[in-house]
């Protein structure tokens, strides 16, 4: 009798074992098919429906690694209803629940959440936090094209367009049309001619130091200064940076 006992009760604790592990093997195939729906929805912009087969997910099977993915793709089709405060609730808990996987782009989107609703201070710290993850180069160049709007809209003008600078230096091929541009906006629509100066004289980079000196020849055109404006567009084709 104690032989019997001696072997039954090592089998049936291996029973136990291998029934839990079945167990959480059918979880988490459960979970993967709910978030494989969910993530599919997303991606075909029903953004609603991806919520509720997240939520179901994080409700029904919690402990398992999908309802754990989850809470970041919570977060985005918050985001992408402009459900900020919400949002950024989820990136928050995917941050807590993600370890180092995905970090840098729950922190970035956290950041984002701030950055919409106004809370700058915040937003800049989120921001740093990415750039200080290590974050890959397309992210850290987001970073830094954020880090930039928030200063031209607290009216850093200089700092911005030193963060937009930084941003093109990082940007893909593919979006430096659009970081471009919006430094080109900033240059001859936002800077005064004081700001414009500025750049003229402490900034190396000639694609913003020329493009400074246009914009402040056309200042002077617009108040009839015609030799100004001529004299400073010839120090573009001269490569020179002196200030006005």
């Amino acid at each position: 009798m104690a032989i019997f006992s001696v072997l039954v009760i090592p089998a049936l604790g291996l029973m136990a074992c291998t029934a839990g592990r079945t167990l959480l093997s059918g979880q988490e195939e459960k979970a993967q098919a709910i978030y494989d729906k969910a993530v599919a929805l997303y991606e075909g912009r029903s953004f609603r429906e991806a919520l509720e087969e997240l939520s179901l997910l994080t409700i029904e099977y919690p402990d398992t690694s999908p309802a754990r993915r989850a809470h970041f793709f919570i977060g985005l089709s918050h985001y992408r209803l402009e459900e900020y405060e919400d949002a950024r609730e989820a990136f928050q808990t995917a941050i807590e629940f993600g370890g180092t996987e995905g970090l840098a782009r729950a922190l970035y989107y956290k950041a984002l959440c701030d950055y919409r609703c106004g809370n700058y201070p915040r937003a800049l710290e989120g921001l740093q936090a990415v750039l200080d993850t290590g974050a890959d180069r397309p992210l850290r160049s987001s970073a830094f094209y954020y880090i930039g709007e928030i200063y031209a809209l607290l009216d850093r003008k200089t700092e911005a367009l030193e963060w937009f600078l930084r941003s093109l230096q990082a940007v893909p091929e593919v979006k430096r049309a659009s970081v471009e541009n919006r430094i080109k906006r900033l240059l001859r629509e936002e800077l005064t001619p004081g700001d414009l100066n500025e750049v003229i004289l402490k900034f190396t980079d000639s694609f913003s130091r020329d493009l400074a000196r246009c914009a402040l020849a056309n200042h002077f055109l617009e108040e009839g200064d015609f030799d100004g404006a001529r004299t400073l567009l010839a120090r573009i084709e001269e490569g020179g940076q002196e200030a006005w």
